[in-house]
Formats: structure tokens, C-alpha cells, sequence
């Protein structure tokens, strides 16, 4: 609202946490801990190359170091007029920065020389999505963008994955619950969803996939229905005989209900179906190549693939938060 806070973005930030750099700001215990668990070498062919990169993105380490080190850079830049001997409740009140990963926010008066500090070690700043000028109420941060203090990112509808029951059902259960997530960020409550034409429309559409599964607030949004504290004025939204799934509840207060859960890749065996496509792909063909492969192939006696796109299963959720209390 006031503008005193620029937000700052980058590009390819955790392949731009150098070796080097972590070796300069790092204590050396924590250097060496860190340089020990983490892939130093790459082969390629037959030759090895060493990685400048400390960490890859799926390295457990990446994301808390790329924090600690912008704001590190954030907490140095507010502290360069600062006395070096501040006392410790000073520097706890310093409240100058606040880090997630690559998302930065600094103050308004001191992105320039942020953005040129982390531009010195190796970072490549996003300037057409940082922030940072007073005369500018525009702001985006950790997937959202906000206008005037108000997060105005729109909702966006991807298709479903395949044309499968359970995937469809999956699908109108994240148009639901991401709507009606949209509803609470600008009205602050359910209070406006009496007469929404588009939730009863996909009300009707999710009525017709069959049970209706209800989830606790804290699921993924494709499992299920989520009342989001207001069970009875969402449950208006449906035709009068749809078929909610049960709730139980046992003697210790832990709530027992029907969810979907996506069922992940797997590998199998598929070396008899992968060999008759060929022959029938290269039936007329004189190819020696297909030969080759075939050979190839019998002699594998298998080949691993992975199935995909296997839809959801029905599993069961426990709750032990209370969440589930209203409704019984």
C-alpha cells in the first residue's frame, strides 16, 4: 500500500549459486558439509566435467541456500550505514528484507543497489518483473500479483490430462476449490457464492461424475470438495440429490472420508506389445534397421516404459483437526 517495498525477481537463480560465492560468504564448516554432500562432476560421453554450480535445482540444499544468501546480500546492503557493532536487538529489528527462495523484497530506496550487489556475484536480475520505482503500485512476489494492495492474477483453466472419468472428476474439483479460493482473496468470505452462475454450473457438472467426495481444507484441490468453513452454504450449490460421500467419525475425534489421489507413472514390462508395433510399422519395409532392432529387442527379452496418464483411485483421509466437526 505505501510503496516502500520493491520486489525483485530473477532468472535461472539456483544455477547462479556459484562454488565460489559460497565459499566467500559461508562459514568453512558449512562450506565443507555442504561441499561434501553435493554432485561435483558430470560425465558426458567419456569425459568429466566439473560443475561451477554448487547445487541443482532438486538438491535438498538449494532452496534454504539460495535463501540465505539473497538475504544475506538484502541484510548487507540496509547494514552499509549502519554502525558494524550494533547490538543484537538492532540487528534482530532490522525487519529490511524478507526472502523466499528468489523472491526478494527489500526496500524501495535500496533496490538499485541490491539489484547491482546481486548483479556483482553472478545473478541475473529479471527486470521486466521486478518493482521497484515509488510512482509504480504494482507488485509481484511468490506467484502473485498485486495491484493497489489487491492480488488481481487471474485463474487459469488448463485442460484435463486425458478423457478419463476419474482424471475429468479430478479436473472439476481444481476448477472448484480454485474458484472459490479466488472468492475468499476478494471478498473475504463465502458470502457472495449464493447465486454464483458459474459454480452452479460446475456444481451440476460434478454432480453428474457421481459421488461427490468432501476433503478436508488441507488436501490436494483435485482430491475432493472443499467446504473451506462453510459446509452448509456450499452444499446449496448442488442439486438437491446429490450424493455426498460419508464421514466418520471414531471416539478420539479423527475424522475418516473418501478422497481421490492420483495415481503416479509406473514401470512395466512391455517388450510384446513394443515388438508386434514394429513389425506392423515395418511390415512393407526393407529396411535393415528394423532388423537390427528387432534382434536388438528379442535379445533384451525387455523393455521398461512408463504407463502413464492412469487416472486417480478412491482412498481413504483422516482428519484430525476438528475441520469435519460442523457438519456431523
Amino acid at each position: 500500500m505505501t510503496r516502500n517495498w520493491a520486489t525483485i525477481d530473477f532468472s535461472s537463480a539456483s544455477d547462479c549459486v556459484s562454488t565460489k560465492l559460497l565459499k566467500f560468504l559461508l562459514p568453512p564448516i558449512w562450506f565443507k558439509v555442504l561441499d561434501d554432500v553435493r554432485t561435483k562432476t558430470v560425465l558426458i560421453g567419456q569425459v568429466r566435467h566439473s560443475l561451477p554450480c554448487f547445487a541443482t535445482m532438486g538438491n535438498s540444499t538449494t532452496f534454504p541456500l539460495e535463501t540465505l544468501v539473497f538475504w544475506s546480500l538484502a541484510v548487507a546492503v540496509d547494514s552499509m550505514n549502519r554502525s558494524p557493532f550494533s547490538s543484537l536487538v538492532e540487528y534482530e529489528s532490522l525487519g529490511s528484507c524478507s526472502v523466499f527462495g528468489d523472491d526478494c523484497l527489500v526496500r524501495t530506496h535500496l533496490a538499485d543497489r541490491f539489484i547491482s550487489i546481486c548483479e556483482s556475484c553472478g545473478f541475473i536480475v529479471n527486470k521486466e518483473k521486478s518493482f521497484t520505482k515509488v510512482d509504480c503500485d504494482f507488485r509481484e512476489s511468490c506467484g502473485a500479483d498485486y495491484k493497489s494492495f489487491r492480488n488481481v492474477r487471474p485463474f487459469y483453466i488448463r485442460r484435463p490430462r486425458s478423457n478419463k472419468p476419474s482424471v475429468v472428476k479430478a479436473w472439476l474439483y481444481t476448477l472448484w476449490n480454485g474458484i472459490l479460493k479466488k472468492y475468499i482473496l476478494c471478498f473475504g468470505s463465502l458470502r457472495y457464492i449464493y447465486h454464483d452462475r458459474v459454480l452452479r454450473y460446475l456444481a451440476t457438472l460434478i454432480h453428474a461424475t457421481g459421488e461427490v467426495f468432501l476433503v478436508a481444507d488441507h488436501d490436494p484441490d483435485d482430491s475432493g470438495i472443499k467446504f473451506m468453513g462453510d459446509y452448509l452454504r456450499v452444499k446449496r450449490l448442488f442439486p438437491h440429490d446429490t450424493r455426498f460421500s460419508p464421514l466418520r467419525a471414531d471416539r478420539h475425534g479423527t475424522f475418516t472420508y473418501r478422497k481421490l489421489i492420483s495415481v503416479p507413472m509406473e514401470k512395466g514390462t512391455n517388450f510384446d506389445e513394443l515388438e508386434y508395433w514394429y513389425s506392423i510399422k515395418h511390415r512393407a519395409s526393407s529396411c535393415n534397421s528394423f532388423h537390427v532392432l528387432s534382434t536388438f529387442l528379442r535379445s533384451e527379452r525387455s523393455f521398461q516404459v512408463l504407463k502413464r496418464d492412469r487416472g486417480y483411485v478412491v482412498a481413504n483421509g483422516l482428519d484430525t483437526t476438528g475441520a469435519f466437526a460442523m457438519i456431523l
